[in-house]
């Protein structure tokens, strides 16, 4: 298998497993969730250095124009998710964008996007 095969098979194998939970016990995955994020730092450091092997695995393959047209897809099945729990996700979204700090609390993400947007504008436009 090649590391992009096996990448896309740890997602169904996670997902597989996230669905038997839920169908099981609806509430238990929320350990797992917790365990992760409880040490939000950890989880930080962990995910950098994940998502920078995905994306240099990913970039043997294909072109960062085309992450994003695979992200714009996942975006999409993304909402379908939040549509189903929307009252709940706006009321979440209302308390977040009070947040006085919010960019300064988000500053490493929004920087980890605005590169990897300019890197995408570049590459379809010089």
């Amino acid at each position: 298998m090649t590391p992009i095969e096996i990448m896309a098979l740890v997602v169904v194998v996670l997902g597989l497993f996230k669905l038997i939970v839920m169908g099981i016990n609806p509430g238990s995955w929320i350990h797992g969730v917790e365990s992760l994020l409880k040490r939000p730092k950890t989880a930080t450091i962990i995910s950098l250095v994940l998502g920078a092997v995905v994306l240099n695995y990913l970039l043997m393959e294909i072109t960062i124009v085309q992450v994003f047209a695979s992200i714009m897809f996942v975006i999409i099945l993304g909402l379908i998710g939040l549509a189903t729990f929307s009252k709940e996700f706006l009321d979440f979204a209302r308390k977040i964008s009070k947040e006085e700090d919010l960019m300064k609390r988000a500053w490493l993400i929004t920087i980890i996007w605005l590169a990897l947007m300019l890197w995408v504008l570049y590459t379809l436009f010089m």
